[in-house]
């Protein structure tokens, strides 16, 4: 490579880690260093700025040079760990869950659908417990507080909507990763909270669809083209899966064929 200086911090940078707000090579090194440890790391150009990496490369970057390896020199000077849940406040539950959709929805972007992944299940363990929101929504009604009981009613919906997104796009990172099964299971979790959900029923007759589930698979692409006729992926889903019923039924024939003269 050329050797050239990209970047250069010369005050320390706040962070937080695994919302991609810096390069992959620097966000994993940070969970294996010390306080006051400095790291001098090399990186291939996919954990870095390479094609499909997701992240802007900094000005300067040699345009001949996408695909070189990078070198950081990194010093950690201190780190604040993050709240556990059971810690954690019900207001901020719901902001760490939002945020942990966030980061996961960041992911996704670039491309990284395992660590996007772990980030939207990150969000469902942060997500208030029911029985927590039901108490403070009795509580400001018992209370007479028609106010702060619709401020409880909205966190509650607002919880279940983040929940529900993050199931829909926990089964597009697992269809993504040849995870037909988990995905189909991810889709059917969603459906419990939003029947008709148009994203989970077309993910999960995917996930059916791949899995050879073909009966599942035609039930649930049939509902997602209802809840969304407009949909040119449904549409494309259901080509696929009259070509798989196609090929099942010539598969039985053949298979029978030589048992009757």
């Amino acid at each position: 490579g050329s050797g050239a200086l990209l970047e250069e911090a010369t005050e320390p940078v706040s962070v937080v880690q695994g919302d991609g707000a810096v390069i992959r090579a620097i966000d994993a090194a940070l969970l294996e260093m010390k306080r006051g440890e400095v790291a001098l790391l090399r990186a291939p150009a996919a954990w870095c700025y390479g094609e499909g990496s997701g992240y802007t490369r900094p000005a300067g970057f040699p345009a001949d040079e996408a695909e070189a390896e990078v070198e950081a020199e990194v010093r950690l000077v201190g780190f604040e760990r993050g709240k556990e849940a059971w810690a954690m406040s019900l207001a901020e539950r719901l902001a760490s869950q939002l945020k942990k959709k966030e980061q996961g929805n960041a992911l996704f972007r670039r491309g990284e659908f395992e660590r996007a992944l772990r980030r939207y299940e990150a969000s469902n363990s942060r997500a208030p417990e029911a029985a927590d929101l039901a108490k403070a929504i009795e509580a400001a009604s018992c209370g007479g507080d028609e106010e702060a009981a619709s401020a409880a009613n909205e966190r509650k919906a607002a919880a279940e909507q983040v929940r529900l997104a993050c199931l829909v796009n926990m089964a597009a990172c697992q269809l993504r990763l040849g995870e037909h099964g988990a995905a189909a299971k991810s889709c059917s979790a969603a459906l419990d909270i939003a029947p008709g959900s148009a994203k989970a029923l077309f993910r999960r007759g995917q996930a059916r669809l791949a899995l050879a589930e073909l009966s599942g698979a035609k039930e649930d692409l049939l509902a997602a083209a209802k809840a969304d006729p407009k949909s040119r992926e449904v549409r494309a889903a259901l080509t696929q899966l009259k070509a798989a019923q196609g090929r099942a039924r010539e598969e039985e024939r053949g298979a029978f064929g030589g048992i009757f003269t």
